[in-house]
């Protein structure tokens, strides 16, 4: 028997008796830092993306977190079995947000396919980003994670956002390019040569991912 079809999602309000009552884990404090890199992998490390239906309800699901709670995303990479934002939460929500997100997509993946229980680690992983430099680095490290799954085109990978940011793939109504496009003087070429070259920062994902 195959998936079954993933029912429309609307945005709620996230409260406690979002999650079935009490919280499992009250929503961490959210870093001073104005930019978050956001990371979280299957639990154990099973894939959470099995086909690009999955992954455009995950993007989807993006749109609605920026439209309903003011996420602001600068950059993401869906991989098969965790996924890289660069995110800010101006509204100071980013825990609540990411469990929201997380939520509303294993609800959708565990009725398509018939599964039980939980689909990600419990707690997401964020690295506060507190100066530009470091931005930029973690943005290309987000643009560069898909070689890790053997794609040796990244401009063409269409679940990361580097394809948006040449003018390659459509940008959708909720990814922010102008702000990263703006340190490199909104010089496409510069964008693409800083990207794709070698990075200088380790992020240690192994280490991130585990929340």
């Amino acid at each position: 028997m195959g998936p079954v079809p993933i029912k429309p999602i609307r945005a709620r309000r996230v409260t406690p008796a979002t999650y079935g009552g009490e919280m499992a884990r009250k929503p961490r404090n959210q870093p001073e830092a104005e930019f978050h890199h956001i990371t979280n992998r299957g639990a154990r490390r099973s894939d959470i993306y099995l086909d690009d239906i999955d992954r455009d309800l995950f993007l989807h699901l993006l749109g609605l977190a920026h439209t309903k709670f003011g996420v602001i995303i600068h950059a993401f990479a869906l991989m098969g079995n965790h996924y890289h934002l660069i995110a800010q939460f101006p509204e100071r929500n980013m825990s609540n947000v990411m469990h929201w997100i997380g939520m509303c997509y294993a609800t959708a993946i565990n009725r398509r396919y018939g599964y039980d229980g939980r689909l990600c680690k419990d707690r997401f992983f964020n690295s506060p980003i507190d100066s530009e430099p470091y931005l930029m680095s973690a943005v290309r490290y987000v643009h560069q994670n898909p070689k890790d799954i053997g794609v040796t085109e990244l401009d063409t990978y269409r679940w990361s956002s580097f394809g948006i940011y040449l003018g390659l793939a459509h940008s959708p109504e909720w990814m922010c390019t102008d702000l990263l496009l703006g340190l490199f003087g909104n010089d496409q070429a510069s964008f693409r040569l800083f990207n794709e070259a070698t990075p200088t920062i380790n992020f240690g994902e192994d280490d991130q991912i585990a929340g």
